[in-house]
Formats: structure tokens, C-alpha cells, sequence
């Protein structure tokens, strides 16, 4: 065996390793939903104890993103998302960002802090993230007013990608029904 081998892990690393499968199905084996695929039913409850449903949202374009309060990259792009939603506003397309933090306090804390305005609901018990075993955090998806998961993006979207993003949905929105 070389030297190599036989470096310590920084623990830096670790933390990053441990979070990464820290939540039920993020980072394990099997790629999750897939692109064409039924977008599986869900419901949560928004950060009022309201329940939030999927089937609630039939009939529009919904980007789902799965973030965590603990997920430098999920709170960059928040605010970003944060914006779509807005430019969103009076379309038949919004934005759901779906928090996986165990703990209430957490998410809400960091949402505090962000201000944002985009709906918010909170898997604390890891239901809906188990069902779309996403690749990592953040994770977005894009489900099409059929029902059917139209896209999947991994890691972060800046902010090049959030005008593809947005594009992406003014050209699901212009289709015919």
C-alpha cells in the first residue's frame, strides 16, 4: 500500500460524507424518479401546519426543490428560486421548495433569514424525499401540468441556470394542452 492510502479523511470531508446520507434516501444507491416518470403523490404540511398536496396542483407546472437549512448550495439558490416564483406569479407554474430538516426550527430559521415569499413545506419525517430519493441536495424537479416529472437537476442552479430553468417552464407553459 503507498502512503496514500493511508491519509485520514479531513474532517471537513466527514461532515460532508455524513450529511450526504444523512437524510433516508439522498446519496444511496438508485437514481430516484426519473424523467418521464409519474411524479409521486406527496403530502406535507406547509411552515403553518397547513397541508400542502401535489394533487392540489394538477394543471400546473411545479418546480420542486429539495433543500436542507444544514445545505450551503440549497441556500444559495433559494433566493433564486425565490425569485422565479415570483416572475411566476399569475401563471399556472410555481415553485415548491420541500425542506428536509428533521427539526422545524432549523428550516424556519433559515427562512426567516432568507425572507422569502415561494411556498414552503417541511418533510421532517423524510416521506416525500424517500419517494423521490433525490441524488444529492439541492435537488429540483420539474413536473408538468400532466403529472409527469419533465426534468431533474442536481446540485445547485445559479444563476445561468435559473434562466434555463425559466425557459424551460415558458416553453412547457406555451404547449398545448
Amino acid at each position: 500500500m503507498t502512503p496514500a492510502s493511508h491519509r485520514t479523511p479531513s474532517p471537513l470531508a466527514l461532515l460532508a460524507l455524513l450529511a450526504l446520507f444523512a437524510l433516508p434516501s439522498v446519496g444511496r444507491a438508485g437514481t430516484g424518479v426519473q424523467v418521464g416518470a409519474p411524479a409521486p403523490a406527496f403530502e406535507a404540511k406547509d411552515v403553518d401546519g397547513a397541508p400542502m398536496r401535489l394533487a392540489d396542483l394538477k394543471g400546473k407546472v411545479v418546480v420542486l426543490n429539495f433543500w436542507a437549512s444544514w445545505c450551503a448550495p440549497c441556500l444559495a439558490e433559494l433566493p433564486l428560486l425565490d425569485a422565479l416564483h415570483g416572475r411566476l406569479a399569475g401563471r399556472e407554474a410555481l415553485v415548491l421548495a420541500m425542506n428536509v430538516d428533521t427539526q422545524r426550527g432549523p428550516a424556519l430559521g433559515a427562512l426567516r433569514k432568507l425572507g422569502l415569499s415561494l411556498p414552503v413545506a417541511l418533510d421532517p419525517k423524510g416521506t416525500v424525499v424517500a419517494e423521490y430519493s433525490p441524488p444529492g441536495l439541492p435537488a429540483t424537479y420539474v413536473i408538468g401540468p400532466d403529472g409527469t416529472i419533465r426534468s431533474v437537476r442536481k446540485g445547485e442552479i445559479d444563476a445561468a441556470g435559473m434562466v434555463e430553468l425559466e425557459s424551460e417552464i415558458r416553453a412547457i407553459l406555451s404547449e398545448s394542452p
